[in-house]
């Protein structure tokens, strides 16, 4: 299963945030700008979201039950909800609108609710809501909710839901939308405005989750509302290109459990943008604090306590809204890992990197391959101060510079690690440490994207349409006009940094007919598409390529200084198009940053653990697959790292039976990180295995020895690494590869 848009709005994403999206399709370091997070997901987080529910109408074995009657804000939702639930059914509510006098407080062992952009006006008396909550849950064994917006915008100070007995089986919260600024003081409505528990050994997904509207300042620490947050939870919570802005008591909190804030967004959030802690793991998304927020100050990211990693986020402040640091590791922090971390430091006069925990005298952090630029005025950028010991660690390709100059001051307690050298009570500067500059050749800053469909490097026959710089709110289609230098099959588009709340692509001929057309309301930022007509794309003939909302407002991504034409090997695109009559442009760019030639034969990729050791071996080793569709090869990158795979020379394919059902293939020229292709002697539909081996005797193996089997996809799942032809299986161990695409018969 997918995911998909059902109707909700996701404008926070928009107003302002730097977006974790792709623009080039670079993933190597030395390239400069853009890399590929989409490895870096945990593989758990990864599948759940893979496969999640499409529309819990449809994959949901319940009955299903419309909203017609309440329809036209006739009448109390709450108490179709509390009937439906208590009866085991999924409510339709469609894209109507709605009214909710009192919360949803009888429920049965499932509330599942599900719409198509449907608005639920909650008001009333506050006494009608237990505990000033719409949806105070908690104990059910199944919560599913998609495609609806909550407003409160006309009633009482209400949070959304809560779910303090913990969540028993499963939670899938999508396209959740919450409306209505929060006003909450002590005399005012519940704190928490979203805190999903599960219970131990429970996964939850909370996928595009909009809180934008934030909450108002109160008289105290305790007055205002918090917006996203978790309290008695145990379980595994992923939260997915989730939006929050402008609440007084954190827009993230989440201090329980295991949580991994995958592509999120935070903007002008007081105290804590996002505040993590043990066991936490934040993967892309950005936490930004402007010059705009007037109210107590903020701090774009808080880690807390225990351990936890991130890699990916960007951290943006500017002026002097934001207080005591912009990376602040507090408290009972142990320890921090992070990787391919951008801070920009726009203005303000607060500590950008603060390392100091009050636990054991024990707080640390490592950071490797992360841009920390600093153009505020406070004398430092990393801060290990003198009050508690704290322990900083730089590793492998750190860069930082400051308009100030000396960036590292280290108290008498801390201490600063790098190269083997080890520094305390002493100021340094970049410089003195060797340190580069983490602008790159155009002035920027790097900036990362998730590429969940495209090959292994992200690269291959792309062409760049530059990086978006604007946006605007049509109704109309936009996009761009090319032409193909040769008949293609198919072609595949990648959407624009600031293209949001979109409905459908379309592909048009010279003449503006609708050629073909896809949905791509599930799609968010960096995705691609493909459209595919059943003739093929001919050489000659133009085509557009077009965004729209099916007549809604939407987000159009723009570039004001495009340089048309752009050109590669495959495609020449000359204007941008604003219409669905294809009127074009060469002063911008709309919706689309780069197209390729799309693979008509490949399936679903599949991404795996990147290797942790290596070990010699003469052996056939590799992975073995569970086949779900008929497939006539695989596509194979190797592993890559400092433990990739070395010494081999051949791969191949066998059978349940260890017999070889491919043609033997020399991969020797093939190295650590680039792919080979292995096709069957036939198609098949049953279990089969690939792998590398070196016949004249050993070579290293990489292993990854955590591994979560399977790795799913659509036309086949990982099951298991395979360690020699008869086959030999294990659960324990992978081998070799960390990337693999099905090749599918013509």
């Amino acid at each position: 299963m997918g995911s998909s848009v059902l109707g909700a709005s996701m404008i926070g994403l928009t107003q302002g945030v730097t977006q974790t999206a792709a623009s080039s399709g670079s993933t190597t370091q030395n390239s400069g700008d853009y890399y590929n997070l989409v490895d870096e997901v945990p593989n758990r987080a990864y599948n759940l979201w893979k496969e999640s529910y499409d529309d819990i109408r449809e994959d949901v074995d319940a009955t299903v039950v419309s909203a017609d009657d309440y329809d036209g804000r006739n009448g109390d939702i709450s108490d179709l909800i509390e009937s439906a639930s208590n009866n085991g059914e999924i409510i339709d509510l469609g894209s109507g609108t709605y009214e909710m006098h009192s919360s949803v407080d009888s429920t049965g062992s499932m509330v599942a609710i599900a719409g198509d952009g449907a608005t639920i006006y909650a008001v009333g008396d506050q006494s009608e809501y237990s505990s000033s909550i719409i949806f105070p849950l908690g104990g059910e064994d199944r919560i599913l909710m998609q495609g609806f917006n909550v407003d409160i915008s006309e009633g009482p100070d209400l949070a959304l839901i809560t779910t303090y007995g913990a969540i028993q089986e499963e939670g899938f919260f999508e396209d959740i939308s919450f409306f209505g600024q929060r006003t909450r003081t002590q005399d005012g409505g519940f704190n928490n405005t979203v805190a999903i528990d599960s219970a131990s050994g429970v996964e939850t997904l909370i996928h595009r989750l909009e809180m934008p509207d934030g909450g108002l300042e109160g008289d105290g620490e305790k007055d205002e509302a918090i917006g996203i947050s978790v309290e008695g939870h145990e379980g595994y919570n992923v939260w997915k290109d989730c939006y929050a802005e402008q609440w007084e008591s954190n827009g993230f909190y989440l201090d329980a459990g295991e949580n991994v804030v995958w592509n999120c967004h935070a903007k002008d959030n007081a105290r804590g943008n996002i505040r993590i802690s043990d066991g936490d793991v934040v993967v892309g998304g950005t936490a930004e604090v402007t010059s705009e927020r007037d109210s107590q100050l903020a701090q774009p990211f808080v880690h807390q306590d225990g351990e936890a990693s991130v890699t990916g986020l960007e951290i943006i402040v500017d002026g002097d809204s934001w207080g005591n640091a912009a990376v602040q590791l507090r408290s009972d922090q142990i320890h921090c890992e992070f990787e391919k971390l951008v801070v920009h430091i726009r203005g303000g006069s607060e500590l950008p990197v603060r390392i100091d925990s009050t636990v054991n005298g024990e707080g640390s952090a490592t950071f490797r391959d992360c841009y920390i630029y600093d153009e505020g005025s406070q004398d430092h950028t990393f801060h290990v101060p003198w009050k508690n010991d704290g322990y900083c660690y730089l590793e492998e390709d750190v860069r930082v510079d400051s308009t100030m100059g000396d960036e590292f001051t280290i108290g008498s307690s801390g201490e600063l690690h790098y190269e083997g050298e080890q520094y305390s009570n002493t100021t340094l500067s970049a410089d003195d440490l060797g340190l580069e500059s983490p602008l790159v050749d155009d002035g920027s800053l790097p900036s990362f994207y998730f590429d969940y469909e495209n090959n292994e490097d992200g690269t291959e026959g792309w062409l760049d349409l530059g990086s978006d710089d604007d946006y605007s709110q049509p109704t109309n289609e936009a996009g761009i006009l090319f032409q193909a230098k040769e008949n293609i099959e198919r072609i595949e588009a990648r959407l624009s940094e600031n293209t949001d709340r979109h409905q459908t692509a379309y592909l048009r001929d010279s003449a503006a007919e609708v050629v073909t057309q896809t949905d791509i309301s599930n799609l968010s930022a960096g995705d691609s598409f493909v459209l595919a007509p059943a003739d093929g794309i001919n050489a000659d003939n133009t085509y557009s390529v077009t965004v729209d909302a099916d007549g809604d407002y939407w987000d159009r991504g723009e570039d004001s200084n495009p340089e048309y034409k752009y050109e590669n090997e495959s495609w020449e695109v000359t204007a941008g198009v604003y219409s669905s009559g294809q009127s074009t442009t060469q002063n911008v760019r709309y919706a689309v940053t780069e197209i390729r030639a799309g693979d008509g034969n490949l399936g679903t990729s599949i991404s795996l653990p990147s290797p942790e050791s290596r070990d010699s071996n003469s052996s056939f080793n590799g992975l073995y697959f569970n086949v779900q569709r008929e497939v006539s090869g695989v596509r194979c990158t190797i592993a890559d790292g400092e433990n990739a795979p070395e010494g081999y020379s051949e791969a191949f394919c066998i059978d349940g039976w260890g017999e070889i059902i491919s043609d033997v293939a020399d991969v020797s020229d093939v190295g650590p990180g680039e792919s080979f292709e292995i096709i069957l002697d036939e198609p098949t539909d049953t279990d089969f295995g690939v792998g590398l081996r070196n016949p004249d005797g050993n070579y290293y193996r990489s292993r990854y020895e955590s591994p979560e089997y399977p790795y799913t996809g659509d036309e086949i799942d990982v099951d298991a690494g395979v360690f020699d032809t008869g086959p030999s299986l294990t659960d324990t161990v992978l081998y070799n590869i960390e990337y693999v695409v099905p090749i599918l018969p013509e």
